[in-house]
């Protein structure tokens, strides 16, 4: 009986692990997208001169109607299903999101892919899976 009680809390500590880990995540891709746009340079801290990564102002999405926000994968998911037919490189998907950082749309791109969301085309080309509508996506 300890055992299955053991088990149960496990498992609850998991899920809440997981969903620690998904918000982490989602901060080091904003991030990792806000300091690709910036180059402080050397900095001088305590005597020493570093390398520091400064974030710069927060990141402006796209505007106007089917505008989304929010972390890189509903931003893609959101591309992908508003285009259902087509596939798309990463460099594709990053251009038309206006997303600097290319590692984090590839990041995006392989966990979707991983949860089924997204579908690989072929390869290095992702598209949304067939028969996929933008109404059919909960964001």
């Amino acid at each position: 009986m300890v055992d299955r009680e053991k088990i149960i809390v496990l498992g609850v500590e998991i899920g809440r692990i997981r969903s620690e880990l998904k918000r982490m995540e989602t901060e080091l891709d904003e991030l990792l997208n806000g300091a690709a746009n910036s180059d402080p340079g050397p900095q001088r801290y305590n005597g020493h001169t570093a390398d520091l990564v400064v974030v710069g102002p927060p990141r402006q999405h796209a505007t106007g109607a089917g505008a989304v926000t929010g972390s890189i994968e509903n931003r893609l998911l959101s591309y992908a299903y508003s285009h259902p037919t087509r596939s798309y490189q990463a460099q594709q998907f990053a251009d038309a999101l206006g997303i600097k950082n290319l590692r984090s749309v590839r990041a995006g791109l392989i966990r979707l892919t991983a949860g089924k969301k997204l579908q690989r085309a072929k390869r290095g080309r992702y598209q949304a899976p067939r028969g996929a509508k933008e109404e059919q996506l909960h964001l």
